[in-house]
């Protein structure tokens, strides 16, 4: 079986969060995409998420 996931991870240390993906891609065989943001970054967080929808062809309407 095949499947990709797509995972969102927001915090406010990257340099930890990159460590969780690290850990979860070492579980997981690399099956996942991510997105490492800053919460207290507005424009990081919706840029993520504009990129993600249109990733997957959805609207940010």
């Amino acid at each position: 079986m095949s499947w990709q996931a797509h995972v969102i991870l927001a915090g406010r240390k990257e340099a930890k969060l990159i460590a969780v993906q690290q850990e979860i891609n070492s579980i997981e065989g690399q099956r996942c995409d991510y997105v490492v943001m800053d919460v207290r970054n507005a424009k990081a967080v919706l840029e993520a998420v504009q990129a993600i929808t249109a990733k997957h062809g959805c609207s940010t309407d």
